[in-house]
């Protein structure tokens, strides 16, 4: 745990204990949800003051609901038993629902991973094409968990293998030449791009010495906007920045067109294509029931941020929700978000 994170949670366990010592005192359910109110702004403040970004901002606000707000609902149970039944057992059911939504947040769903399959129709092409996508390791380490997703991909035995940015998310240089170097030999001992296409952009999280990761190993590393072209389509990877760019130009194609970058916004710039493809939003990571994701770091609408939208009549666009999850010093969890290997069969019409 970090400094500032100490910092946090000592400061917030001051104001739940004088919280809790004036309930005692009046024992009045307006007391509760005041003070409740209270607690929840006074963590918001010392999150903003404290943490050294926006991602540390939403690290404190996960301890306040996931460590202090249980302790707080279990103390309330315990004390309100004796005086009001009613709101203690409402405590009790508070802390195991927050206390089932941590576990599944942080300890199941982050590794629950699960393949996303879309057929497409098209008459631009003779025979069939398998596609499969992996967007956003975004990881600091190599576990049996990210062994198992290459794995799984090479499983599907694809015609191409996408991989849209955000491979390995270390500033340190050391450290990350390190983990560079772990990945490039987990890559090769898998013969990852040798006997199927394989072709990566780069993603916002990744330095400019990303292609280091795929060195010698048959990966096509797409440093810059670049068109390939194949017997059966065309393939435009984007450069990160063109990813971003909402006002993209990109040139139509006879042939099944498909263009892939990082981020989802060149879609917004309807490009002549059939396929579009992107990850960087990650699905959201965190997302409500019948509400969506809560945030995207994309300037498409949210509803696009993760899945499958068909843009026009000749236009599907995929977002992957990601392999891995925003690091640094984001909160770790995946909310009704499941990371996910997308597949793609393109079959002719």
């Amino acid at each position: 745990m970090n400094g500032w994170e100490i910092e946090f949670n000592i400061l917030l366990f001051i104001a739940a204990f004088a919280w809790v010592l004036f309930y005692l005192k009046k024992k009045k359910l307006s007391v509760f949800f005041g003070g409740l109110f209270l607690f929840a702004i006074i963590s918001f403040v010392l999150a903003l003051f404290i943490a050294p970004d926006n991602f540390g901002v939403l690290r404190l606000l996960c301890h306040a609901l996931f460590a202090h707000g249980i302790i707080l609902c279990i103390a309330y149970f315990i004390i309100a038993r004796n005086h009001n039944k009613y709101f203690s057992v409402l405590c009790l059911f508070a802390a195991l629902l927050i206390s089932f939504a941590g576990l599944d947040a942080f300890l199941v769903e982050p590794h629950w991973l699960k393949i996303s399959r879309t057929k497409i129709k098209s008459k631009k092409i003779i025979k069939p094409i398998k596609i499969v996508v992996l967007s956003d390791f975004q990881t600091d380490k190599i576990s049996e968990y990210e062994k198992n997703v290459i794995d799984l991909a090479l499983n599907e035995k694809p015609d191409l293998i996408l991989m849209p940015g955000d491979y390995v998310q270390i500033e340190n240089y050391a450290e990350r030449m390190s983990l560079y170097h772990e990945l490039n030999f987990l890559l090769k001992e898998k013969k990852f791009g040798e006997e199927i296409p394989v072709f990566a952009v780069q993603g916002n999280v990744d330095m400019d010495d990303w292609p280091e990761i795929f060195k010698e190993t048959g990966v096509i590393c797409l440093t810059s906007t670049t068109k390939t072209e194949k017997e059966n389509f065309v393939l435009t990877g984007l450069g990160m920045e063109d990813s971003f760019n909402q006002n993209i130009k990109i040139q139509k194609e006879n042939k099944f067109h498909i263009v892939f970058g990082h981020s989802p916004d060149f879609s917004l710039s309807y490009p002549p294509a059939d396929l579009l493809i992107a990850g960087h939003t990650h699905g959201g990571q965190v997302c409500l029931p019948f509400f969506g994701p809560l945030l995207t770091l994309s300037q498409v609408p949210r509803k696009w941020a993760g899945g499958v939208t068909r843009m026009d009549e000749n236009t599907l666009l995929i977002v992957s929700k990601g392999i891995g999850m925003e690091r640094d010093n984001a909160p770790r969890l995946r909310f009704f978000c499941r990371p996910e290997i997308v597949v793609v069969t393109v079959i002719p019409e």
